[in-house]
């Protein structure tokens, strides 16, 4: 029953799935700890600013289209 079940097409798409967003989930973690290692908090300070202005203009240059 369960190796009929782990061999199942259903199954690895789920596995499949989790595991991208799990992977997905986790690199960013990883890279804001080695950033806050590497930089000061002016400079990640100063890049957090960038990150907020350029969020900013990209919802305002794309209209939301996204959501439409």
């Amino acid at each position: 029953m369960i190796r009929k079940l782990l061999s199942s097409e259903i199954f690895r798409g789920v596995f499949t799935l989790s595991a991208g967003t799990l992977i997905a989930q986790v690199i960013p973690v990883l890279v804001q700890m080695y950033l806050r290692r590497t930089y000061d908090a002016e400079v990640f300070g100063a890049f957090a600013v960038f990150l907020t202005i350029v969020g900013i203009i990209i919802v305002i240059a794309s209209f939301r289209y996204e959501l439409a």
